[in-house]
């Protein structure tokens, strides 16, 4: 790129964005290297995490099912348990939201037949169009899958905080950790780090340095001892996400070295 073009891509990705990265290299134009160092790295990451998300929800969910004796320990947990608000609030979130989708997969003649359900006394007069949408989606039933699916990893990882201590943790989800030295705290830390990483990664924010180091130590603790080992002394996680961490490591290697030559002083040079 010449002079013109740097400044054209650099304002593209404004100098606030750029500015850390800057500060790193001492140039623009290295600048952009380091920055798109960093994409790369998310791109390997996304995988990763994606997989841990999903087996983490889908583990957590059947041994849950098992501890309270029931399919439906999402929406009417056995008493005395209860959810706290903030986890009611996500539950009640995510089934609304997977009425919403549900709904927007029927044709518009099942849409109409939901108001003999939604509406038994027939449709009011007065009744807007937007009420009468939410009155049918109201109707439609969600799976147990559905709403797992729908819940995001924040509901997840709040289920290993201290909340939920001796009503989950020690009921039951630290048997999703056969290693006994493991702590509910351990899990808790790690499942932040991941949680935070994985909303930096979506909202296109870089990790790297000691923030991206945390990051695969988390992974590498829940990847590594979630569930049982077998022979070789691998979870199935583990083996899930074999080729994609494999790649993850190489992108972190190679990332890496490339902030390693602007941050670290060159062979052989005096260091004060």
């Amino acid at each position: 790129m010449d002079e013109g073009q740097l400044a054209e891509v650099s304002a593209l990705l404004s100098a606030d964005r750029l500015a850390g990265f800057v500060a790193l290299a001492g140039t623009e134009r290295d600048a952009l290297d380091l920055h798109d160092a960093t994409i790369v790295t998310a791109s390997a990451l996304m995988p990763v995490v994606c997989l841990i998300e999903i087996a983490l929800r889908n583990a957590v969910s059947e041994r849950l099912r098992t501890v309270f004796a029931s399919p439906a320990w999402l929406t009417t947990p056995p008493a005395p348990f209860v959810w706290r608000p903030t986890e009611f609030g996500k539950i009640e979130e995510a089934k609304r939201q997977a009425q919403q989708d549900l709904y927007t997969k029927l044709g518009d003649a099942q849409k109409r037949a939901l108001d003999a359900v939604a509406f038994p006394h027939g449709v009011p007069l007065n009744a807007s169009y937007k009420r009468r949408v939410k009155k049918r989606q109201s109707t439609i039933v969600v799976s147990h899958g559905q709403l797992v699916a729908q819940l995001t990893m924040f509901f997840w990882k709040r289920l290993f905080s201290s909340d939920y201590e001796d009503t989950l943790w020690k009921r039951g989800l630290k048997r999703l950790f056969p290693d006994r030295s493991i702590q509910r705290s351990h899990v808790a830390d790690h499942l932040e780090v991941i949680y935070k990483a994985r909303n930096r990664i979506a909202h296109h924010e870089p990790i790297y340095g000691q923030r991206l180091v945390r990051l695969v130590e988390a992974i590498e603790f829940i990847v590594t001892r979630l569930g049982p080992q077998d022979a070789e002394g691998k979870t199935s996680l583990a083996h899930l996400t074999g080729p994609h961490r494999a790649r993850l490591d190489e992108v972190v290697s190679e990332g890496k070295a490339l902030f390693d030559a602007f941050l670290l002083p060159p062979t052989g040079a005096r260091t004060p």
